[in-house]
């Protein structure tokens, strides 16, 4: 997993914010964006990408099935940049939970570009 993590995000599920936090934005994708958004939010992404990335992370969480997406990067004003993504759930072991049950909270995307 190491060489794709410069590509890799890791977002959590947030319930008192009702959004999903971006916890890991790798280095590959801080090159690309010229951001590093982690500690944001998805509905930070501004009107429509947000809206769409929010619902994806959502239905990856809830059906605990892997998506894809593909795009630009227009929110970082780099319209000539195509991304594609896999997003898929991330287990975390909730540490409040004695039991061996394994809780969904975060989800993990790899991307791709062209």
């Amino acid at each position: 997993m190491l060489p794709y993590w410069p590509s890799m995000i890791v977002n959590r599920w947030i319930t008192e914010q009702q959004d999903f936090q971006t916890t890991f934005w790798g280095t590959r994708l801080v090159e690309l964006s010229g951001q590093e958004p982690t500690g944001h939010y998805l509905s930070d992404a501004g009107p429509g990408t947000s809206e769409i990335l929010r619902a994806t992370h959502r239905e990856v969480l809830s059906n605990l099935t892997p998506t894809w997406l593909c795009g630009v990067f227009d929110w970082f004003d780099k319209e000539h940049q195509h991304w594609h993504q896999i997003t898929q759930p991330l287990a975390d072991h909730d540490p409040e939970d004695n039991t061996r049950d394994i809780v969904v909270t975060k989800t993990l995307t790899l991307m791709a570009f062209s």
